[in-house]
């Protein structure tokens, strides 16, 4: 669970200052998908992700410290 202050603490900062925010803009989202190395960019960021995915679904220890340190790593998410 989140804790409130971090989601009110969320929802007072500008959007822009996250990471990724940029695609929320449809102009530079087009300019992204019209490059012609961005299907194979998004292929190998889909690839890495889900093998990521894989190894830490499997992993009971990743999510043992996920959950003793959750304040630590949403905090490092949101600077």
């Amino acid at each position: 669970m989140i804790d409130r202050s971090v989601i009110w603490r969320w929802k007072q900062d500008f959007s822009d200052k996250y990471i990724g925010t940029e695609l929320g803009n449809i102009e530079v989202l087009e300019q992204f998908i019209s490059r012609s190395e961005s299907e194979r960019v998004m292929r190998i960021y889909l690839k890495i992700a889900s093998m990521f995915s894989g190894m830490l679904t499997r992993s009971a220890t990743f999510h043992s410290i996920l959950k003793q340190n959750l304040k630590e790593f949403v905090s490092m998410l949101v600077r």
